[in-house]
């Protein structure tokens, strides 16, 4: 049968299942569907899960709310990619470093009939759970059968429900470190990293009451400081470098023949040499017996 005609048959079908009364749930390999028959005289009930990849046949006024079924990422950090700016990290001092990173997590898409800790009974799974208690509430599912991601409230599902949660998570375990050792020491920021990956799933469950997301994995960077106290840093760090040199030079000078005299001289001898061999002085005759060393091929 050629692709035209299977393209009429089935575009025959679907003119039937209308006019029959029945509509039709159609998902991707990326989302999965809830239906919940919203006829005019009939209360609003659960009709049943509409599986990845799958078409479904339902009643002529069912509803199908679509969310996405695989993994998804949230990022923090600078790009433009990402889903928010970093997060700050609390310590136990009054400086607060920055994090970035990403989380990488997914819906529990069971629909498995279970009893929640509160005793009431899901025929639609964790799924219709999170629907009715979150997604619902929050308008992040989709009408849209081709959408990889959730609706206009998927957004407000991330920021409630992610990232306040890893905001938190951050928290709660910086505040066991003091700032400078989290910044540069690396058995310290591990330290921290492993306390922030055990403490995430906790809290999204403490905060959804049961496995309704799950997450799969934490990646961190090394934190960042203000931008003041970056400065901070770099001009203690380019001083103590500076001291280091000094002494270097004293201990070169007192050790060379001659005394730190002709340690000096040796070193203004090399300054012009090298501002020579760059250009940036004008090079002249050099008498014999001078302390320059002019190497004109640079070599």
């Amino acid at each position: 049968m050629s692709r035209n005609r299977i393209a009429a048959t089935l575009a025959a079908f679907v003119v039937v299942l209308v006019a029959a009364g029945c509509t039709i749930a159609n998902t991707t390999p990326q989302n999965i569907g809830l239906s919940y028959n919203n006829g005019p005289f009939d209360s609003r009930d659960f009709e049943g899960c509409d599986k990845p990849g799958n078409r479904t046949i339902d009643g002529a006024f069912s509803d199908h709310y679509y969310y996405p079924a695989g993994q998804r990422t949230f990022k923090f950090s600078n790009d433009k990619s990402a889903d928010t700016k970093p997060l700050s990290v609390a310590t136990n001092t009054s400086i607060e470093l920055i994090a970035t990173g990403t989380v990488t997590f997914h819906l529990n898409i069971s629909c498995e009939s279970y009893k929640d800790k509160s005793g009431k009974e899901w025929p639609g799974g964790h799924l219709q759970k999170f629907h009715e208690k979150i997604g619902a509430q929050l308008e992040a599912y989709s009408t849209d059968e081709n959408a990889e991601n959730g609706g206009k409230g998927w957004r407000d599902f991330l920021d409630t429900y992610i990232k306040d949660v890893i905001d938190r998570a951050l928290d709660t375990n910086g505040q066991k470190y003091d700032w400078a050792l989290l910044y540069t020491n690396n058995d310290t920021r591990q330290q921290w990293e492993r306390g922030v990956l055990d403490t995430i799933p906790g809290l999204i469950k403490a905060q959804l009451g049961d496995d309704l997301v799950v997450i799969d994995n934490v990646l961190l960077q090394k934190p960042g400081v203000p931008g003041a106290l970056k400065a901070e840093l770099e001009n203690n760090e380019a001083a103590q470098l500076a001291a280091k040199t000094a002494d270097t030079n004293k201990a070169a000078a007192a050790n060379w023949p001659g005394g730190i005299n002709a340690y000096l001289e040796y070193q203004r001898a090399l300054a012009v040499n090298e501002a020579i061999k760059s250009g940036k002085v004008k090079i002249l005759p050099v008498p014999e017996g001078s302390p320059i060393i002019v190497n004109p091929s640079g070599n």
